[in-house]
């Protein structure tokens, strides 16, 4: 028989030698073991068992395989052989979990032992999931290297761009989130807390506010004068300086964590489905092990006051009981939840649960592509999703990406007045059930309030727009948008900055094809000039955003000519939008969206008759 082993490398340990059965004896050899090659000749990526054949000269019973991995990573044992030749033998169950060179020799029962034969492995370049782009940046190009490199946390700038945030401290920009080039200076999360404490920020999670800014959920590995738990940090330059904010947001004694030399990951957060927001978040330990390292939740009404919910969502304690670490969340367009999270042992992978309630998860699947890598962030990209993710250690290490080109994401988590065109640009091919997603993207990130799924408006509206494209409905006019925006504002007793009138709705339209160019300008014109007409779908879309830019705006909530003579006017300009709702209360919003649950409530016959005034035929 033959006895297989994995000798590791870098980190991770041996594996005991294991028998397997005995097959049938083959010749007695005239000299050691070769080997000449290995099918496939470079074997794939994957953190799953895979099946490779060894070919040479002089095999027999009894041999042992050694197997050595690239540094970080190890292979899984026992492995098992099959169909043994004297020229050849498989070798099945075999995890080969990095990229890099691995290394094959075979020890013959009296000692002798064969060449060391290399093979590198490739990461899969088709598939309809999660396929590896490669390396991005590793710990060599890093300044300076030697330090270790992980922890990703992407931000997609204003112009397009990507800045690419590592180690909590460091970071890259990227045309593309490809091709990364060190900023120097890095742009790093702030090392002195709100109070002056020191403060070394650990496994952060990034969120975009409707206010343009982002803040950055972490936590505490070294919190000298600070107490251990959740912090956060503000940015309104696009992740150049965080300033801290005061105070924890999640202590240790809140979570229930007891774990000796415990920190944090931050909270990833997503849209709760009442109104408010559900943070996820871990535990997590400097001496990675075998304690119970789990995922915890926790709700907020203001993103800045949490209340941990009691259970646990993934990890010991819950129905999937493996551990789970630097947890990432993202919203589907159906309403569920999925997190993405580390395992470090054992089934060493990053893995997925989706949650149709966001609180019970009880089904995983391991991103087998990916190998064995860590700490994923997750982005929308075009249609679908990309996936950062790293793998190494304090010395060392490089910094990775896969793309999902089919991912279903919703939208960004709180930038709502953000559109994926390229829902625009698939619904340009007039498929019905096209237009239906990009009716829905454009309620979901226009809309003030959130409007079910099942609501009849957007049936209404999916059907205005593909009638339109297929020459059975009429234009919206900008007047008739005016008078639906303002007859919604006196239904519901606004301000008089909350009524518009046409230079403002013209005005604005340019505004908002800056941002979603293939959703603006719908109706040809003929000239330079943007047209008065607008398809049904675009007309709804300015309509709604408009009304959503005067409730969190405090620059939209001034007389429309003022406005628009505000953003003529030479120099900066002078609105910005605000975190927390002016003028219509949070408590109302949230009213609107329980009455819009049900379709015979004024919230909804109102919904109906901005249509109505729209001109979209029911």
């Amino acid at each position: 028989m033959i006895l297989v082993t994995a000798v590791l490398s870098g980190c991770g340990g041996g594996n005991t030698p294991t028998p397997t059965p005995t097959p049938t004896p083959t010749p007695a050899p005239t000299g050691p073991p070769t080997i000449t090659a290995i099918s496939p000749a470079s074997p794939t990526v994957s953190s799953a068992a895979q099946t490779i054949t060894i070919t040479g000269t002089n095999f027999q019973t009894g041999m042992v395989l050694t197997v050595t991995a690239p540094r970080f990573f190890f292979v899984n044992g026992p492995f098992q052989q099959q169909s043994l030749t004297a020229t050849s033998v498989q070798v099945a169950n075999l995890t080969l979990p990095g990229l890099g060179a691995y290394t094959f020799q075979l020890t013959s029962p009296s000692g002798d032992k064969s060449n060391v034969f290399s093979a590198s492995t490739q990461f899969r370049t088709s598939g309809s999931t999660w396929i590896p782009e490669g390396v991005r940046l590793t710990d060599a190009q890093n300044n300076p290297p030697g330090g270790g490199i992980a922890n990703v946390m992407a931000i997609q700038l204003r112009d397009g761009r990507w800045r690419l945030m590592y180690n909590a401290i460091q970071s890259a920009i990227s045309p593309d989130g490809l091709a990364l080039t060190l900023e120097n200076p890095p742009h790093g999360l702030p090392r002195v807390g709100a109070d002056g404490s020191t403060i070394t920020a650990t496994l952060p999670r990034l969120l975009k506010l409707s206010s343009g800014q982002h803040r950055v959920y972490y936590g505490c590995s070294v919190c000298t004068g600070a107490a251990a738990g959740m912090y956060s940090a503000i940015s309104s330059d696009e992740g150049l300086t965080w300033t801290p904010e005061s105070g924890l947001r999640i202590s240790f004694a809140a979570a229930g964590e007891t774990l000796p030399d415990a920190f944090f990951s931050g909270l990833s957060v997503v849209p709760n489905g009442s109104g408010g927001w559900r943070g996820y978040f871990s535990n997590q330990t400097r001496q990675l092990g075998s304690a119970p390292m789990l995922i915890r939740s926790a709700t907020s009404t203001d993103l800045l006051n949490w209340t941990v919910e009691s259970g646990v969502r993934v990890g010991p304690g819950s129905q999937l009981t493996g551990i789970a670490l630097h947890v990432k969340a993202i919203a589907n367009a159906d309403g569920s939840t999925t997190l993405f999270y580390w395992r470090n042992s054992p089934g060493l992978g990053i893995y997925t649960a989706t949650s149709a309630d966001g609180v019970t998860f009880t089904k995983e699947t391991l991103l087998e592509s990916l190998g064995s890598g860590g700490d994923p962030d997750v982005v929308p990209v075009g249609g679908g999703l990309r996936l950062y993710y790293n793998w190494g250690d304090e010395t060392g290490g490089a910094i990775y990406s896969a793309l999902n080109p089919t991912g279903a994401i919703a939208t960004t988590t709180i930038a709502r007045n953000q559109l994926n065109d390229a829902a625009a640009m698939a619904a340009e091919r007039n498929d019905p059930q096209l237009v239906r997603v990009l009716t829905d993207r454009v309620i979901d990130a226009m809309s003030p309030v959130r409007i079910p799924r099942n609501h009849p408006v957007r049936e209404r509206i999916s059907r205005a727009e593909d009638n339109y494209r297929h020459n059975q409905h009429r234009t919206v006019f900008e007047d008739a948008a005016v008078d639906a925006l303002n007859a919604f504002a006196d239904a519901i007793g606004a301000p008089a900055w909350a009524h518009t009138n046409l230079a403002q709705l013209h005005t604005f339209r340019a505004v908002l094809e800056a941002e979603v160019p293939l959703l603006g300008g719908t109706v040809p014109a003929g000239g330079v000039e943007m047209s008065s007409e607008m398809s049904p779908l675009e007309g709804v879309a300015v309509t709604l955003a408009l009304a959503n830019r005067k409730i969190i705006d405090s620059g939209y909530q001034v007389a429309s000519d003022e406005w628009v003579r505000r953003l003529r006017a030479p120099g900066p300009r002078l609105h910005q939008e605000n975190q927390v709702p002016l003028g219509f209360t949070t408590a109302y919003r949230f009213a609107v969206e329980r009455w819009l649950s049900d379709e015979k409530s004024d919230a909804s016959l109102d919904a109906q008759a901005l249509l109505d005034r729209l001109g979209l035929r029911r």
